[in-house]
């Protein structure tokens, strides 16, 4: 008698006819990193007063509550404080250079990473947008010292 040898193989291993993996990615990728056209807009605009240390033009898409997290001090304030916060630490912490490097949206949740260049200093900066399209809004900030 033959002995037959069988290979159990789920079906979610097997590759799915008609699909390559070149346009899925296409496809994931296009739906990642191609957020509205009004969320690009605020982007540009905050990563451009954040280049500038100009607060208000960060503070413009400010929750009328934010929550600011900067170098270790948690603050839970309103807008217009967490605008002084901030513009306190552009005083203290010229800004020369800005990029943000990643970006996260989920539903009504955008997360932004970047990197602030201020003289010799380095730090990572994290922004937290909640809302859809032109209602996104900036619910945290979080500005900590870069290990690299």
């Amino acid at each position: 008698m033959e002995r037959m040898e069988y290979r159990y193989r789920p079906q979610h291993a097997m590759p799915r006819k008609g699909t390559t993996f070149g346009s899925t990615l296409l496809v994931v990728l296009t739906l990642l990193l191609a957020p509205s056209g009004h969320l690009w807009a605020q982007e540009s605009e905050v990563q451009q007063g954040l280049m500038r240390g100009n607060a208000r033009q960060v503070a413009q898409y400010f929750e009328p509550s934010v929550e600011l997290k900067l170098l270790g001090t948690v603050w839970n304030v309103p807008a217009s404080e967490a605008e002084q916060h901030l513009d306190d630490f552009f005083t203290q912490h010229p800004p020369s250079n800005f990029k943000f490097e990643h970006q996260r949206s989920r539903n009504r949740i955008t997360y932004l990473i970047g990197t602030l260049t201020a003289g010799q200093d380095r730090y990572r900066v994290s922004i937290l947008f909640l809302g859809q399209d032109s209602d996104m809004r900036i619910h945290g900030i979080q500005i900590a010292n870069c290990d690299i």
